[in-house]
């Protein structure tokens, strides 16, 4: 479990994200089914879509979590633009609290 982390403010820079290399996550896909095994926790997780996206684009390149919800909105229709920005907020925490990604 990480430690809470203030929220920014204009004094604070928000943190960019990176999933770590000493928790490394192993991959399974079977379909459009997609497991990772955490080997810091010894956990396996079934991912959304959205959640492979996520961890995907944040394996590739850090990035803060405004800057990851504008790359992913980017095809997104308008309407759903704001739930999607909501969706990825939610997984960011998740994934901070179970040690997938790390603040740079």
């Amino acid at each position: 479990m990480s430690n809470p982390r203030p929220e920014p403010t204009s004094a604070t820079a928000a943190p960019r994200w990176r999933t770590p290399r000493e928790n490394q996550l192993l991959w399974r896909r079977w379909g459009d089914e997609v497991v990772v095994y955490h080997t810091g926790s010894g956990d396996t997780h079934q991912l959304s879509p959205l959640a492979v996206l996520i961890l995907e684009d944040l394996a590739r390149q850090p990035r803060s979590t405004d800057e990851l919800i504008a790359h992913l909105q980017i095809d997104a229709d308008p309407a759903t633009r704001a739930d999607l920005a909501q969706q990825i907020r939610v997984l960011i925490t998740r994934f901070d609290d179970l040690g997938f990604i790390d603040p740079l």
